[in-house]
């Protein structure tokens, strides 16, 4: 695939690490050197018009991102470790038994959102924000994306307000807020990266990877961002389901 993750030490630390390789994006300019004669091309298989071939490309062409969390916690490790997945229909009673008392147990996770929250990381990456305790959020370009290639745009809008774990907490009063969000973050790509609404998918994540809630903005050619069956819940369907 396009990202490995393994787990190891790194010198002179305590503690284990995880690392994720990832192939960056192709554009324009390396697909060029890659079909030039300083790649080493060979053919694999042919079958009438189709033909596959092992292109080595030119050094310094395909690099790769590379991500280091240290000291890797066990649910860090745990996160990245191949493991089955099962399709569960949570009640509210299964929601209140046994997914919320987990929630409250894990929130001192959280501390790589709350620099996001209060400025002191990932500034760099930020698209817009809104200060307010109630109804303020910041809307932050993901660590997946260059914030070159407009195709692979994804971005996450992670609310101010500590007290809302995820789209099970949602009610009418804070529709004003959902609002504002959705059409701010809109306007703010579109202004910034020329990319119009009608091609970015706005959704949820449930269960998600971190219980504070946020937003999902992706590109709708951007695969890795596509909405998937039983995880994904469209914005606009949560606003007209607590309305």
């Amino acid at each position: 695939g396009r990202v490995v993750f393994t787990r190891g030490v790194i010198s002179g630390l305590e503690g284990p690490a995880v690392v994720l390789f990832e192939t960056n994006s192709i554009d324009l300019e390396r697909v060029k050197l890659f079909l030039s004669e300083l790649s080493v091309i060979q053919l694999k298989m042919n079958n009438d018009i189709f033909n596959i071939f092992q292109l080595d490309p030119p050094s310094g062409t395909n690099s790769i991102k590379t991500t280091v969390i240290h000291p890797a916690t066990q649910k860090i490790i745990n996160k990245f470790t191949m493991k089955p997945s099962y399709f569960v229909t949570e009640t509210p009673e299964m929601y209140q038994t046994i997914t919320r008392p987990y929630i409250l147990s894990h929130l001192d996770d959280h501390k790589w959102v709350y620099n996001i929250l209060e400025g002191k990381a990932e500034q760099d990456r930020l698209v817009c924000q809104v200060k307010d305790e109630k109804e303020g959020f910041v809307l932050v370009a993901d660590l997946k994306w260059d914030m070159t290639t407009v195709e692979n745009m994804y971005c996450l809008a992670i609310v101010q307000r500590r007290d809302i774990y995820s789209i099970r907490d949602l009610n009418q009063s804070h529709l004003p807020m959902l609002r504002n969000l959705q059409e701010t973050c809109l306007a703010a790509i579109k202004e910034k990266f020329g990319i119009p609404r009608s091609l970015i998918r706005v959704y949820f994540h449930y269960q998600p990877a971190y219980y504070h809630l946020h937003v999902h903005f992706a590109h709708m050619r951007y695969q890795a961002g596509a909405p998937v069956i039983g995880k994904s819940v469209a914005f606009n369907d949560v606003q007209q389901n607590i309305a």
